[in-house]
């Protein structure tokens, strides 16, 4: 068994639980009162962070059963074939939120879905015309190798059309943030959406890399810690209760005295 591919597995499931715990968070905690179009806009912020948790939780058991020896072919296939539309259902979600965010209108939310959905199509009907032949187990990760692929302008030219919608998407936020007076809010949409720049230019820079070490680092790693990041940034500040009237007048008499 590869202890490094373990490793990975493990990290992945975490990485996928604190998503989903994230992506729960979000949920469960949206303000009363919301119109209808806001509160689908914030459903759609959970249902980015739970597409990435399931995306991320197929990744690690695919890491565990290839440090166990176990790499059977179809369930390697089908894990991917499955990863993709769910993967862009999580994006679809991000760019769904941040587009109301920005202009308060729905009427984007049909050709958002509209274009993710042809693109996962794509990318499903990529892989079912060059059927991988074979799993391959690297150190810090599993992969699938194919027979045939497009060749490399036509994978960056995918990645590239996969990429602006979120990336667009994140850094009209980030430019939003200027023209919001709060500062509270405005420290917020910089540190949420800022890290959520970095981990998705960081997620497709390791992903075209080829690089499984970085991967392991860009991806699950550092998404685990764009959710902490997340969730710390849309959590309110707890209050201390006021204190008794015998603690008080002790740490009066502290204060007076020592």
């Amino acid at each position: 068994m590869l202890w490094t591919l373990t490793l990975s597995g493990f990290v992945g499931f975490a990485a996928a639980a604190c998503f989903g715990l994230t992506a729960a968070w979000f949920a469960q905690g949206r303000p009363e009162g919301l119109d209808r179009g806001a509160s689908i806009a914030a459903r759609s912020f959970a249902w980015f962070w739970g597409g990435l948790g399931v995306y991320t939780a197929m990744q690690g058991a695919m890491d565990l059963l290839g440090a166990a020896g176990y790499t059977p072919l179809p369930l390697f296939t089908a894990a991917r074939l499955a990863s993709l539309p769910v993967y862009c259902f999580a994006l679809y979600g991000l760019v769904d939120h941040a587009l109301y965010l920005r202009t308060g209108s729905r009427k984007h939310r049909a050709f958002v879905g509209a274009y993710f959905v042809v693109f996962a199509i794509a990318l499903v009907a990529i892989i079912l015309r060059n059927m991988p032949d074979d799993v391959v187990v690297m150190r810090w990760r599993t992969d699938v190798s194919y027979p045939s692929l497009p060749s490399s302008p036509v994978v960056g030219i995918a990645l590239v059309l996969i990429a602006i919608p979120p990336l667009f998407a994140v850094g009209s936020q980030l430019l939003l943030s200027r023209h919001v007076k709060d500062p509270t809010r405005r420290r917020r949409i910089r540190i949420v959406f800022g890290s959520l720049l970095v981990f998705l230019v960081a997620t497709a820079l390791s992903r075209y890399s080829e690089n499984d070490a970085w991967q392991l680092v860009m991806r699950p790693v550092l998404g685990l810690a764009t959710a902490a990041i997340v969730v710390r940034a849309y959590k309110p500040a707890t209050t201390k209760p006021a204190p008794s009237p015998s603690r008080a007048a002790l740490e009066a008499r502290v204060r007076d005295l020592v």
